[in-house]
């Protein structure tokens, strides 16, 4: 027998508010559901890209460690990371000075911001990160004015300096140096310790590197190889076999002299056609049977005569 019992009309309405509401828009009785809506999922996902790109992530070169310290503090302070020696996912790079050292010469391949201090300075006065253009070295003509030392290598440095902004837009905006200065670069490195930080360098700013005990005797697909001098005597077999399969020799600083006569060839050929430069136009960099001097610049093909007076220690290596 069917019940008589009535069921209020209000019973839908109470139930409801006894379990919470079915979705945000309901009057808040209970906690309301996770809004799952594909904007709200794309907003907050784009959030963590847009902050991820903007993390700020800083090595130190050249700086004194009281002075290193108080700028890190400043750097986490405003939500930045500091990598220690600049082999990882890095933005920016401080240095007082741009010199031909190492830690220095990879960041300006790989395209970075090469800072002053005063950069970080600033920020911490505003409490946040400021531009970073006026701390830019080499930027509006400045030259490297603290690196007041004399000799051939802070003359390097200085030049180095010079070309800092223009491989930070390069590596940022061309193709063919889309993953840094040594895109493209296959190459085998003769030598000591010394080598091995130009292989990490190499590879750091785009290139592939390997050091000769790695490679052995195949040098297929190699576009040059370079030499450490001191060491150079160990390698004789290996730099006839190069030379006859017209592999270009260059010494061991050949990653710097052509980051500092790549980006003059550019301006030269902006300056004379009032365009860009192409790839067809590269300037190649002369060979060593074509120059006359018996000293020539670093980072020049070798030919094996010259190669063995690098190696006798007769060479200059400038």
């Amino acid at each position: 027998m069917a019940s008589n019992t009535r069921i209020p009309q209000d019973w839908l309405v109470k139930t409801c508010e006894f379990a919470g509401p079915l979705n945000s828009t309901m009057k808040p009785t209970g906690a309301p559901m996770q809004d799952l809506s594909l904007s709200v999922i794309h907003e907050s996902t784009t959030v963590g890209i847009k902050e991820k790109a903007e993390l700020k992530v800083i090595y130190f070169a050249g700086v004194e460690n009281e002075l290193k310290q108080r700028l890190t503090r400043i750097v986490e302070d405003l939500g930045g990371m500091v990598d220690a020696d600049g082999n990882g996912g890095v933005s920016h790079l401080i240095t007082p000075a741009v010199t031909n050292g190492i830690k220095i010469v990879k960041g300006i391949a790989r395209g970075l911001w090469v800072l002053t201090p005063e950069f970080l300075t600033q920020c911490r006065k505003e409490g946040r990160f400021v531009s970073e253009e006026p701390y830019e070295h080499g930027q509006s003509g400045k030259t490297n004015d603290n690196n007041t030392k004399i000799g051939e290598k802070y003359e390097q440095g200085r030049r180095l300096a010079t070309v800092c902004r223009p491989w930070r837009l390069e590596v940022a905006s061309s193709p063919e140096y889309v993953c840094g200065a040594y895109s493209g670069w296959n190459v085998v490195v003769c030598g000591g310790i010394l080598a091995e930080a130009v292989v990490e360098l190499i590879k750091l700013a785009g290139g592939n590197a390997q050091m000769h005990h790695d490679i052995g005797a195949n040098f297929t697909g190699l576009t040059h190889a370079l030499f450490e001098s001191k060491n150079c005597g160990y390698y004789e077999k290996s730099a006839r076999k190069l030379l006859e399969l017209k592999i270009p020799i260059h010494r061991l600083d050949h990653p710097i002299d052509f980051l500092i006569k790549e980006q003059q060839n550019n301006r030269n050929i902006s300056s004379t056609t009032g365009a860009p430069k192409k790839q067809a136009e590269r300037v190649k960099p002369r060979i060593f049977e074509e120059a006359s001097a018996s000293r020539r610049p670093s980072g020049l093909t070798l030919s094996f005569d010259d190669w063995r007076k690098l190696r006798a220690g007769t060479m200059g290596n400038r």
